[in-house]
Formats: structure tokens, C-alpha cells, sequence
């Protein structure tokens, strides 16, 4: 007995193994297709992984009636997902020599999306992340304090968001700007170093992902670079 039900569920491992396989072009085309175009290869690759996880005892529970229509859902509901988590914050611990890499706030924008509902589910992402960065910056030290919104003034797209956020807890920060002084800036820059170490640790951020991901951004550039110099050197000669 114990061993015909082993063999069945074997048999329905097998079949979920299958149905896997044979929809998983669908899976990777449709996330990336839904996933925001300045997300990496590396994100929507995690992004279709979580989707097969998910999936997975689902199907071997045969409730899906319509799959395409419940694997769109399920890629729309794990892109959000992955725009709410940690990795939303990487921006904060940028260098501002690695414009090159990220643009301002990855996985945040609201320009150019045909679907209404997913701008506002993006926007919606947007405030939710910048309260979590507000609440934890106002945690700082007044100089790393000071150092993180010089930051973010050029970083966000929005600043008006940015001071909306904070105007949340009474704070104006119209006047929080980087000093003309060279010197009282770059020791203010320093500041910000440590800040963005407190803040990994307050937001439960580990940087090493941040060190991963830059490291393929700036290989992806190089390429890039190297690609256009060809190109235009065969101009050229």
C-alpha cells in the first residue's frame, strides 16, 4: 500500500516536471514581458524562478482551470512582490560615479506603461518603499541624516515625493542640499558611507547583493562600450 501510493506520487512529481518544462518559455517571456524594463536579467530570472515555486504544488493539486490566464496573474503578483522587497533599495547604496549601472530607483517608474493598473501598482510600490527609506533615515545621526537626503534629492526622479515623505513626520527638507564648500562637502559625501551601512542593516539589506549586481551591471556596460567602439570605428575605416 505504502509503496503504490509512493509510485503515485511520483507519477504526479513527474507530470507537474512536465507541465513545468513545457510552459516554461511562457513563464520567461511572460515576466519578462510584464517585469518594468529597467529591472535586470538577473531580477526577472529570479522573478519567473519564484513563479515556478508557486506554481509547482498547484498544479500537482490540479486546481488550475485556466492556466494562462492564472500564470499571468501569478507573474503580475510576483513582479510587484519583488519591486516591494529588498532589493528595491539598492539605489541607496550606490556610489555616484556608478550612474552607468542603475538608473535612479530601479524597478520605479511611471512613465510610458500601457497597463493602468500596474502604474498605479507601481506607484504604489514607489510610496511604500520611500516611507520604509524615511522612517530609517530619520533614524540616523544628524550628519549621515543630512548626508542621505543630499543623496536622495539625486537620486529620486520625483523630488516632490521624496518631500512629501518626509513632510509626513513635519520634516521639510526643501533646504537639506549638499554645501557649496568643497571640503565641508566632501566630509559630508563621507558621512554617507556609514550612513548607507546603518541603513542596510535597519532595512534588513544585504549589500553583498548590491556587490553581485553591480558587478554584471558594469560588465554588461563594458560590453556595451566595447560594442559601440566597434561600430564606429567600422564607420570610420
Amino acid at each position: 500500500m505504502v509503496t503504490m501510493q509512493s509510485d503515485r506520487t511520483q507519477d504526479e512529481n513527474r507530470n507537474v516536471d512536465a507541465i513545468l518544462l513545457q510552459i516554461e518559455p511562457s513563464i520567461v517571456a511572460l515576466t519578462r514581458r510584464i517585469a518594468y524594463a529597467d529591472l535586470s536579467d538577473w531580477d526577472c530570472d529570479e522573478i519567473a524562478q519564484l513563479v515556478r515555486i508557486k506554481l509547482a504544488p498547484i498544479l500537482a493539486e490540479k486546481r488550475i482551470v485556466n492556466l494562462p490566464a492564472y500564470l499571468n496573474i501569478t507573474v503580475r503578483h510576483e513582479v510587484y512582490s519583488y519591486l516591494r522587497g529588498r532589493k528595491t533599495f539598492l539605489p541607496l547604496f550606490m556610489d555616484e560615479d556608478e550612474d552607468a549601472c542603475f538608473p535612479p530607483f530601479p524597478g520605479i517608474t511611471t512613465q510610458g506603461m500601457d497597463d493602468p493598473q500596474m502604474e498605479i501598482e507601481q506607484q504604489e510600490a514607489l510610496l511604500e518603499l520611500l516611507d520604509r527609506v524615511v522612517a530609517a533615515v530619520l533614524e540616523l545621526p544628524a550628519m549621515q541624516r543630512k548626508a542621505t537626503i543630499c543623496f536622495l534629492w539625486d537620486r529620486i526622479d520625483d523630488p516632490v515625493l521624496l518631500q512629501a515623505a518626509f513632510l509626513k513626520y513635519r520634516i521639510d527638507i526643501t533646504k537639506t542640499v549638499w554645501p557649496d564648500n568643497i571640503y565641508a562637502k566632501q566630509k559630508l559625501q563621507a558621512s554617507r558611507s556609514v550612513a548607507r551601512r546603518s541603513l542596510a542593516r535597519k532595512l534588513n539589506i544585504d549589500l553583498s547583493l548590491y556587490e553581485k549586481r553591480r558587478k554584471v551591471s558594469i560588465g554588461k556596460v563594458r560590453k556595451r562600450k566595447a560594442r559601440e567602439s566597434e561600430e564606429m570605428l567600422s564607420l570610420v575605416v
